[in-house]
């Protein structure tokens, strides 16, 4: 809960404003909703009554979803000099926001949410290693930043999530021919057949394939967690033009899963034995 500074109360209007051209954000309804499409985080502000804000970010989360939250936070609590009161967390009175504060708050309600929910999930879980995600989420929520660094001449994809005869692999699409920031994923999606590019049906190359020709253009890029590798040329070296050019056969029986519901392993396992 926000609380605008003494004698000055947020008001809606204001609230509005703040939240009218910010990046992923849509305001409207009484509410600022955040939802990064590339990362899969989502959380929202409520407009202010009697001057206060609500702030929700649901449980039973990626830890990822606290690191994106929090910088947010600490933003909206700056614009309008709010303190905050977190019944919930470590600061039931109100006071200035701290990021390290809400992140051990809220890591401690989700841990908590994991312990009570997975008592009665029926739904299958899906869940990587901490650092596996935190490595997805950092390429995700520094992929358009990227993306406007490197222009329209190199195609920088987005990683997600998809189940394959029981085992979650990271995937990034690799459009026809096209220059690419390729991320040291599980697996990429190819087209099944090259010289058709109307043929819209998709192959899946495992990094294996892929490891060993990629290798002498890897760059290094700040702030990314997965490497990265540079692959775009005048003419494709005989390798890549090689790999790009082969047929292969449709994949099937692949499932995308939301990035939302990839669970912290360590935090399932820690509930497993609560």
């Amino acid at each position: 809960m926000f609380v605008g500074e003494p004698g000055r109360k947020i008001q809606k209007k204001a609230f509005r404003a703040y939240f009218q051209d910010r990046p992923n954000y849509q305001a409207g309804k009484g509410q600022a909703i955040y939802q990064n499409e590339d990362t899969g985080v989502y959380f929202m502000f409520d407009e202010p009554e009697d001057g206060m804000v609500a702030f929700n970010l649901n449980y039973f989360r990626p830890h990822v979803f606290g690191l994106e939250a929090a910088p947010e936070l600490e933003q909206f609590a700056g614009a309008f000099g709010a303190a905050v009161a977190d019944p919930q967390g470590e600061m039931e009175e109100a006071g200035a926001f701290s990021r390290e504060a809400f992140l051990r708050g809220w890591n401690a309600g989700n841990a908590f949410a994991y312990r009570a929910m997975l008592k009665d999930q029926t739904e299958p879980i899906h869940a990587w290693p901490s650092e596996r995600i935190q490595q997805v989420w950092e390429w995700n929520y520094a992929r358009r930043a990227q993306q406007a660094q490197w222009g329209e001449d190199v195609f920088v994809p987005a990683v997600f999530p998809v189940e394959m005869e029981g085992e979650l692999l990271s995937v990034a699409i690799w459009p026809p021919n096209c220059p690419i920031l390729l991320p040291a994923v599980d697996a990429v999606l190819v087209p099944v057949t090259p010289e058709a590019p109307e043929n819209e049906d998709l192959a899946l190359a495992r990094w294996d394939e892929l490891s060993r020709i990629v290798i002498p253009y890897r760059i290094e890029l700040a702030g990314v967690g997965l490497a990265a590798y540079r692959l775009a040329f005048p003419e494709w070296p005989a390798e890549i033009a090689a790999f790009l050019g082969s047929s292969r056969t449709k994949v099937e029986h692949l499932t995308g899963i939301g990035l939302d519901e990839v669970l912290d392993r360590e935090l399932v396992e820690q509930a497993s034995r609560s």
